[in-house]
């Protein structure tokens, strides 16, 4: 992940560690995958074609990171 700041600064960090994938129950995976694309489609967005399709996908999964180590620099 990087932000650039206000000052015209760029920030970042990376994460390392376990991670596991998440690949069922499908209704947990769907309630989540519909709140990640509304925070980010907004409400009218996640109900788009393409978006409805990205839930329902089986090979969708979620990524759970332990982090171990984080890293961050700006730049």
């Amino acid at each position: 992940m990087d932000v650039t700041g206000g000052e015209g600064e760029t920030r970042a960090v990376l994460f390392e560690g376990e991670v596991k994938l998440i690949k069922e129950p499908r209704d947990f995976l769907r309630e989540k995958f519909y709140w990640i694309y509304k925070r980010y489609l907004g409400e009218e967005g996640v109900l788009a074609k393409d978006p409805q399709e990205w839930i329902e996908d089986s090979q969708n999964l979620l990524v759970c990171l332990t982090p171990q180590k984080v890293f961050t620099w700006k730049w």
